[in-house]
C-alpha cells in the first residue's frame, strides 16, 4: 500500500550501513583481551567479564538452511568508522579491533529471548550452515592501527561456548586466520542477542526501564514527508552524555521518537500529548498527535525505539505516548511507552535541543555500527 512504498523510499533516502575493510601488507592479529581481564571470579563470586564491548544479533534462518544464525562482535580500543555524504565508508581513525563470530545453532523458539547454545563449534568453509558450526567466510578480525585497517577471515579451528548462567558465557577461540596467524583467546562476557530475524516483537527487554539520564536532544524537522497533508514529521533523538547524536550510537541510554505534528510546525514541536501509535506499514492515516511504531530495515531505524548497547538492550516501542512542553528554546518531554509484550520504558528530558530544519542530508536513523552482517 501507499505507506509501505513511502517507507521503502525513506529507507533508501536515510541510508544503510555495512562493515567493509581492506587488507594490509603487514598483517597483525590483535590479542584481545589480556589475560588479566579473563577468568576467575569477583568478590561476589560472579565471573570477571572481559574488557570488550559485545554486540550479538540473532538473524533467524538467515541462510535458509533450517538453522538459527547468530553473529557476535567483540570490540575494544578507541576507533571510529568514517563515512562520506552517501554513507559509504571512507576510512578509520584511531586504534582498535572487532572480532566477528558468525555461527549456527538450533532455531530459537522465541527470537527475542535467544541464548547461546553451549558446545564446540568447528569452523566450516562450505555453505551448508549446519547447526553447531562457525561460518568461516563470514567470521573475521578487523584490526585498525592508527587508522589503517586490515581484515582476516577464520580458515580453521573452533569456538567453544560455555554457559556460566545469567546470560554470562565464556567464548573460547582456537582459530587460524587467513594470514596464517593463530588466534587463541578466551572471552568471558554478558551476551543478550538482539532480534534481527524479522519475527517476534523486536525487543529483548527483560524488565521495565526508567530512563532518567537523558541530557541531549536532536529534533529533525522532516515536513510533510509522507505527502498526506495530515501532519508533519519530527524525528527526535534523545541521549545520555555518552551518546553521539551525529552517529546515533553510544553505550548509554537513548530513544528515537517519530512524532507526527500539526502541518506547518517548522519552528518547533507543538506542546501536547502524542499518545496514539500508528503502524506505517498498515496505517491509512497519519494524524497529528500520533507516534510511529518502531520499524527496522537493513540497518535503518524508523519509528520509536529504546536503545542501550552497553547493556545490550534494544526495544521496538508500540504503545503509550509522550507529552511535549514547548517553552520556546527549551523543551520538556515526559513519556511512557511499551514493547509488544508490555515492558515499560519511562523517560524524561529537559533542556535545549539541537534543531535541524532539513533532515534530508542528516542521516541519523541508521546507527554507526561495527556489527551489521555484510
Amino acid at each position: 500500500m501507499k505507506n509501505w512504498k513511502i517507507f521503502l523510499l525513506c529507507a533508501t533516502l536515510l541510508g544503510m550501513t555495512a562493515v567493509s575493510c581492506s587488507d594490509s601488507d603487514a598483517p597483525t592479529v590483535p590479542v584481545l583481551p589480556g589475560d588479566e581481564n579473563n577468568g576467575g571470579n569477583d568478590n561476589d563470586g560472579r565471573p570477571t567479564l572481559s574488557d570488550v564491548t559485545v554486540e550479538a544479533y540473532y538473524g533467524g534462518d538467515y541462510y535458509e538452511a533450517g538453522t538459527g544464525n547468530l553473529w557476535i562482535n567483540l570490540s575494544q580500543g578507541d576507533f571510529t568508522i568514517e563515512y562520506d555524504e552517501y554513507d559509504e565508508i571512507t576510512g578509520y581513525t584511531g586504534t582498535g579491533s572487532v572480532v566477528c563470530i558468525d555461527l549456527n545453532q538450533a532455531l530459537a523458539s522465541d527470537p527475542d529471548r535467544v541464548s547461546l547454545a553451549a558446545g564446540t563449534y568447528p569452523v566450516v568453509l562450505s555453505e551448508e550452515f549446519a547447526e553447531g558450526t562457525v561460518n568461516g567466510a563470514e567470521s573475521y578480525i578487523l584490526n585498525v592501527v592508527d587508522g589503517e585497517a586490515s581484515e582476516y577471515f577464520f580458515t580453521e579451528g573452533s569456538v567453544t561456548i560455555t554457559d556460566l548462567g545469567e546470560r554470562i558465557y565464556t567464548i573460547s577461540c582456537d582459530l587460524k586466520c587467513s594470514n596464517g596467524a593463530d588466534f587463541t583467546v578466551d572471552y568471558t562476557v554478558l551476551c543478550r542477542p538482539i532480534n534481527r530475524s524479522g519475527e517476534g516483537i523486536m525487543s529483548n527487554l527483560d524488565k521495565d526501564i526508567a530512563v532518567e539520564d537523558l541530557t541531549q536532544a536532536l529534533f529533525l524537522y522532516e515536513g510533510d514527508l509522507y505527502e498526506t497533508g495530515e501532519s508533519d514529521l519530527y524525528v527526535v533523538i534523545l541521549g545520555a552524555d555518552d551518546f553521539d547524536l551525529n552517529t546515533n550510537y553510544g553505550l548509554g541510554n537513548s530513544l528515537m521518537l517519530y512524532l507526527n505534528v500539526e502541518p506547518g510546525s517548522s519552528t518547533g514541536i507543538p506542546s501536547g500529548k502524542y499518545d496514539r501509535f500508528v503502524d506505517i506499514e498498515t496505517a491509512e492515516s497519519l494524524p497529528a498527535g500520533s507516534c510511529l511504531t518502531g520499524l527496522y530495515y537493513y540497518g535503518t531505524y524508523m519509528g520509536c525505539w529504546y536503545l542501550n548497547y552497553g547493556n545490550q538492550y534494544e526495544a521496538r516501542l508500540c504503545e503509550g505516548g509522550v507529552e511535549v512542553e514547548n517553552n520556546g528554546a527549551s523543551y520538556k518531554l515526559r513519556g511512557e511507552m511499551k514493547t509488544g509484550d508490555g515492558r515499560t520504558v519511562a523517560f524524561s528530558y529537559s533542556g535545549t535541543p539541537i534543531f535541524v530544519d532539513d533532515a534530508s542530508s542528516f542521516s541519523v536513523t541508521k546507527r554507526a555500527s561495527r556489527s551489521l552482517k555484510r
